[in-house]
């Protein structure tokens, strides 16, 4: 969850009230709930109130292995998921943020629960090679030539 200081508490409702519909909307599914590393202490209660909303550690890899799906506005999160096969489903009010995914990275599946639950196999590993194409192992001397 995106709750942070970068946003106005405006723009944290909004997320708030985002996913709040996305859980409405969505009861047959548990939701794992992890604060981003920066949470601003906005009252989350309302989504922990549902019975099939749990609040998550900060050990991403723990949670990682017990969902099928990420839910985010926007996170960089998608590309760790996405290395475990996760697909991700983008929340629509930044939408501006999301575009990012689709428009620059070419995020390779739409943005539609039904549709990959109805083909996980295929979207888990569409996900799993995109991923590839932004992950390159540590080179040192790349490294060394930024901080010139």
């Amino acid at each position: 969850m995106q709750f942070t200081d970068d946003h106005s508490e405006y723009q944290n409702n909004e997320l708030l009230n985002d996913i709040k519909i996305f859980i409405k909307e969505n009861r047959d599914y548990n939701f794992y709930l992890r604060n981003h590393p920066r949470f601003n202490n906005l009252d989350i209660s309302s989504l922990l109130n549902n019975e099939n909303v749990f609040p998550a550690n900060d050990i991403l890899d723990i949670y990682l292995k017990l969902c099928s799906v990420h839910l985010t506005s926007y996170s960089t999160t998608v590309f760790e998921c996405a290395a475990f096969g996760i697909p991700t489903i983008f929340l629509t009010k930044f939408k501006e943020k999301m575009d990012i995914f689709y428009l620059e990275f070419m995020y390779p599946i739409n943005n539609d629960l039904k549709f990959i639950e109805k083909n996980y196999d295929v979207c888990s590993k569409k996900v799993f090679n995109w991923q590839f194409h932004f992950r390159h192992s540590f080179n040192e001397n790349n490294f060394l030539s930024l901080l010139k």
